[in-house]
């Protein structure tokens, strides 16, 4: 194997607090866009439109009035050519003020779907960058991050091979990365808090059907069994300090201490977190959409029951890009049971309370917030 050659971990570091920088700056500068623009559609179509509605109504009653004032002097009048020149002066005004109002209406209504066409092809050409900060940077920040812990541990035995604290410097967080880090995390609960617009509407989510098996996409992922303890035999020259294992019917089976060891790891993260473990009946429903067990990085949200059966879950796929529809055009719902024979791991998760937003990763969890989107956990 050749030898790797590392001159200056110093520039790795570097790196990762540049990429860091530029996930955080361009993912705020395009959240304020898009708020900004969304602002202006909404102005336009909540405001503008019926304000302009509401002037042609007024402006026609005045019309009408003028109208009628001039009609009013000219029968009056006992002359045989009565002079309405104010009377004619106010409906020429009042039909250009109509007329006025009738022309902003439209150009309003012009600029509403301008506007609209052309955010849909903004969104659409900032795709890949949205999907680069969102995912694939993040992904990489983390890989550095691993690569420099890594270097620093290859270091610490390097220099001195029997060195009890290789481990301790591997774990150790390299000195600046603390700005890095928050600057991951940053960007991680931003587009954490876009996900929730995303989420199904209740009757959305109590129509849903339920399935056996969601599509081609889901493919269970059913926890791998641990190796088997080795089993003393009868050859005497076996170890006679090898535990022996009682074969008899009531015997205790042997568990491996390092299958006890992880769901405690995830029992002690949740505590640590402060939430409490409820998890839903095995029959109560849970929405997916689709495609988010085929690749896609999901979220777990859990909502207040939409249906006496509901759990009030939905999984959705977290690496969505710029252009995807706000809600998914096609849901479907799976009991809990079915998705714990799936996936096993989620267990906690879905024992998470209501109002709790995951965000997870081919790594694991990587953000849980609460109803009000403050953050109650992060690795």
């Amino acid at each position: 194997m050749p030898a790797a050659r590392v001159t200056s971990v110093e520039a790795l570091r570097d790196a990762k607090t540049a990429l860091a920088k530029f996930v955080h700056e361009v993912s705020t500068a395009l959240g304020e866009v898009d708020v900004e623009a969304g602002r202006t559609i909404q102005w336009l179509r909540m405001e503008q439109v019926p304000f302009w509605k509401n002037q042609i109504i007024r402006r026609s009653e005045l019309l009408a009035r003028a109208r009628s004032e001039l009609l009013r002097k000219q029968l009056s009048s006992m002359q045989e050519n009565p002079s309405c020149v104010d009377e004619r002066k106010a409906v020429e005004k009042a039909k250009a003020a109509l007329a006025d109002a009738e022309v902003r209406l439209k150009r309003t209504k012009f600029w509403i779907t301008e506007l609209d066409r052309e955010w849909t092809l903004y969104r659409g050409s900032i795709t890949a960058l949205q999907d680069l900060t969102q995912r694939d940077a993040p992904k990489g920040l983390a890989r550095i991050e691993k690569l420099i812990r890594t270097l620093y541990a290859y270091a610490a035995v390097s220099l001195d091979p029997n060195a009890e604290n290789a481990k301790a410097a591997a774990s150790t967080e390299a000195p600046g990365d603390a700005d890095a880090a928050a600057a991951l995390l940053s960007a991680i609960i931003e587009h954490a808090k876009r996900l929730r617009p995303r989420v199904p509407t209740p009757e959305q989510r109590a129509a849903a059907p339920a399935v056996d098996r969601p599509w081609g996409a889901f493919s269970p992922r059913r926890a791998e069994p641990k190796p088997a303890a080795p089993v003393a035999t009868s050859d005497s020259s076996a170890d006679a300090s090898a535990p022996q294992h009682d074969t008899s019917p009531d015997a205790t089976p042997a568990v491996s201490t390092e299958a006890a060891e992880e769901p405690a790891a995830e029992l002690s993260l949740l505590d640590r977190a402060g939430l409490s473990a409820a998890l839903p009946a095995p029959d109560r429903r849970v929405v997916i959409a689709q495609g988010v067990f085929d690749g896609a990085d999901p979220f777990l949200v859990r909502l207040s029951p939409a249906s006496p059966s509901d759990s009030g879950w939905y999984i959705g796929g977290s690496d969505e890009g710029a252009g995807a529809a706000p809600v998914p055009a096609t849901i479907a719902a799976l009991s809990i049971e079915q998705i714990l024979a799936a996936r096993p791991d989620w267990r906690d998760l879905l024992a998470l309370p209501e109002g709790t937003l995951a965000v997870l990763s081919p790594s694991g969890v990587e953000l849980l917030l609460d109803s009000t989107d403050e953050v109650v956990w992060s690795p």
